[in-house]
């Protein structure tokens, strides 16, 4: 899947001063539409100039990451006329085009027709234990306006290309189309694997992954932050990514704003590292009080979770998906069925449900079972994910809370 030509200004460069910041409205070709540079200093007045310099770094980066061949945005990478990426290119652009004629295409016609319209109205989607999973939050959700997002990796920092060797090259390729074909095949993330990945190569932590996912699903990246979380459980910008690893990297951020090709629509995406179980947030005040800070009512995306919610040491995080959400959409692996109270949630289950890998086969639920063989036939999904794709069974609960939250 190739894209059109990234900010090619093709004539006019319309300059809007909205309240003392810098706006900008670029026109690009085709399917491009009109991207805003935000101001993360209200106050300081943006440089045209060094914000499009800025925008257009950004976005080259993130093709050169998805192997999206683009003349116009990589003229300036050398490394686009080397064989590995010539080869890399090709292989993700086959890929990806599979990808979403076998499986994100119909996840986009299974929510148009299933998740509730209502929903699209709701700005901030909650994705516990999802990662840098942004493709299937933006598949389930694409008209959240936030999406919170948290993993045990880093968020690493923004690879620069033009500095790899061959080497270089060979280690960081493969790490990608690693993660790739993690999320295209099987529809998530090998923790463990990621993990020594991510420490071991020139691809650093989740934000590359984070950029070529948002240039592989139809977006402009407008501006990339590093942060931490303060101990009152805000995002604070810092000036430099920090390249820590492991439980030192726990409580660092990196916000990514962008803008939907298709709507024009700005949004954004918060990932931070962190130990979420109830003794890691114990020792990490920032992270805790962050999640206190999710919006009521807000979206809840879970899968492939390993069950960690179904563990008594993860009751912080539970307890607040379940007082926070006004619609949970999840498969087995994320809040217990008996957790979820018919006074409080009106439940729809879809797909099979009949067993769970060797691995956390102590971890079946026999009420679920119950409450699958009661349906007179749960509606099918025409796509899989999650951990049974091995036995091509995919199960998905949707929770829908009956009254929203005051």
């Amino acid at each position: 899947m190739t894209t059109s030509g990234f900010l090619k200004l093709s004539g006019l460069c319309i300059v809007l001063a909205l309240t003392g910041i810098g706006f900008f409205a670029l026109h690009t070709s085709r399917s491009r539409r009109n991207t805003g540079v935000q101001n993360p200093n209200p106050g300081k007045v943006v440089n045209a100039s060094d914000s499009l310099k800025k925008i257009r770094h950004f976005n080259e980066t993130a093709h050169f990451l998805a192997g999206m061949q683009n003349p116009e945005d990589t003229a300036d990478l050398q490394q686009v006329k080397s064989k590995e990426w010539k080869a890399y290119a090709k292989s993700a652009d086959s890929n990806w085009a599979k990808f979403y004629r076998r499986k994100l295409d119909h996840v986009t016609k299974w929510r148009i027709k299933e998740i509730p319209p209502a929903m699209d109205t709701i700005k901030t989607l909650f994705y516990p234990f999802g990662g840098p999973d942004f493709i299937f939050a933006d598949a389930f959700f694409p008209d959240a306006e936030k999406y919170i997002l948290f993993g045990l990796e880093p968020p690493g920092n923004i690879p620069d290309p033009s500095t790899w060797n061959e080497q270089n090259m060979k280690s960081s390729l493969a790490i990608l189309n690693k993660a790739i074909d993690d999320v295209t095949s099987i529809g998530f993330f090998r923790t463990n694997d990621m993990k020594v990945d991510l420490e071991t190569s020139s691809i650093s932590g989740v934000t590359p992954i984070l950029m070529l996912f948002l240039a592989r699903s139809g977006h402009t990246i407008t501006d990339v932050i590093p942060g931490e979380m303060s101990p009152e459980g805000e995002f604070h910008p810092v000036k430099e990514f920090q390249n820590i690893q492991g439980g030192k990297s726990y409580g660092t951020a990196v916000e990514i704003r962008f803008v939907k090709n298709k709507t024009g629509k700005h949004k954004s995406l918060i990932y931070f590292a962190t130990d979420i179980s109830d003794k890691g947030l114990g020792k990490n005040p920032g992270c805790l009080n962050f999640i206190g800070h999710v919006p009521q009512n807000c979206l809840t995306l879970i899968k492939s979770a390993s069950y960690l919610m179904h563990q008594a040491d993860f009751s912080i995080i539970r307890r607040t998906i379940l007082g926070k959400s006004c619609f949970i959409l999840q498969d087995d692996t994320g809040i217990p069925y008996h957790s979820l109270k018919k006074s409080t949630w009106q439940i729809r289950l879809f797909g099979t449900y009949s067993r769970t890998i060797d691995l956390f086969k102590h971890k079946y639920q026999e009420d679920l079972k119950e409450a699958y063989d009661s349906e007179e036939k749960p509606a099918a999904v025409p796509f899989q994910i999650g951990y049974n794709v091995k036995f091509n069974e995919t199960n998905l609960l949707m929770a829908t809370r009956k009254e929203r939250i005051k």
